[in-house]
C-alpha cells in the first residue's frame, strides 16, 4: 500500500510552491476541495503559509523547535508527523459545533 495517492511535481505542474495553483492542482488530482486539505510541510514559508494562502490548513512541521514569538495566524505547528492527529482533532471539534 502506497503512503501517498499522488505526487506532484513543479516541473510536470509547471508550477512551483509557493503559488496557489500546485496546490489547487493536487487538490484537483485528489478530487477533493482545497478547504477540505491540509498541506505538512517543514518549510515556514513555502509550505504552510503557501499553503494557507491557497485555501488548506497549513501545517509547520517545525522538527528543531524554531524559536518565534508565534506561529503565524491561521498556520498549525508540530513538532513529529504523530502530532498531526492532534490537529485534525481540533478541526473536527469545530466542524461539529459549526453544523
Amino acid at each position: 500500500m502506497p503512503f501517498l495517492d499522488i505526487v506532484v511535481i513543479s516541473e510536470k505542474a509547471r508550477v512551483a510552491k509557493p503559488e496557489p495553483e500546485i496546490f489547487l492542482q493536487a487538490c484537483g488530482l485528489l478530487e477533493v476541495q482545497i478547504q477540505e486539505s491540509l498541506f505538512v510541510g517543514d518549510n515556514l514559508e513555502l509550505d504552510a503559509i503557501a499553503a494557507k494562502k491557497a485555501g488548506m490548513v497549513g501545517i509547520w512541521l517545525d522538527r528543531y523547535r524554531v524559536k518565534l514569538e508565534d506561529t503565524p495566524r491561521g498556520v498549525e505547528r508540530i513538532s513529529k508527523l504523530t502530532e498531526i492527529s492532534e490537529v485534525l482533532a481540533d478541526y473536527d471539534d469545530v466542524r461539529e459545533k459549526l453544523k
